[in-house]
């Protein structure tokens, strides 16, 4: 409030924020979309930080791991789900991906809460800040270990059959052997 010629006035500035508001919404309604597709993808989507430590994972990671995110987030990723046998190929895997080599199809065990070995195959890119800083790694991972175990089993029999076929090669051979003994013996 203000006087002027004598006169009481009021000043106001009016601002028109539609445009604000609806930029808001769109935006809240792409981020309820993308949280929605996260949450429902039936693969690991992971973040880790530039350290290697756990920022998010969804519901899917939750159910194939055991663990809740609250549990583990903050932790040291290669500690906490990578087999020690693995750790140092794993982190070097890592901190190439981090720095920009791509890290597509690598396959790598994790450990569950309870300790048993899943067999999941990696796909990562870097994510970036406003100023192109590399701040997180993003990891979609799928669970092959079925997969990896029908490999082992066709590679058992395959030995097998081929273990087989020797046997037969050389029960083969003695049998020409014996018979050209035989022969001769005669």
């Amino acid at each position: 409030i203000f006087e002027f010629s004598g006169e009481p006035m009021v000043l106001s500035i009016v601002r028109d924020i539609t445009e604000r508001k609806t930029a808001e919404e769109a935006l809240k309604k792409e981020r309820d979309y993308s949280k929605s597709l996260v949450e429902t993808a039936n693969a690991i989507i992971l973040t880790l930080d530039t350290d290697g430590r756990i920022v998010s994972f969804n519901r899917y990671m939750e159910e194939l791991s055991g663990y809740k995110l609250d549990e583990v987030k903050g932790k040291d990723w290669f500690s906490t789900f990578i087999p020690e046998y693995e750790q140092d190929r794993i982190r070097s895997l890592f901190k190439g991906a981090i720095s920009g080599i791509s890290a597509k199809g690598n396959v790598n065990p994790i450990l569950t809460k309870e300790g048993h070995e899943v067999f999941i195959e990696w796909y990562a890119n870097t994510i970036k800040d406003l100023d192109g800083r590399i701040v997180a790694l993003l990891a979609i991972g799928q669970d092959i270990t079925e997969r990896k175990e029908a490999e082992e089993r066709l590679k058992k029999n395959l030995d097998d059959l081929k273990r087989m076929n020797r046997l037969m090669v050389d029960r083969e051979i003695r049998m020409a052997e014996l018979k050209k003994e035989n022969q001769r013996l005669r």
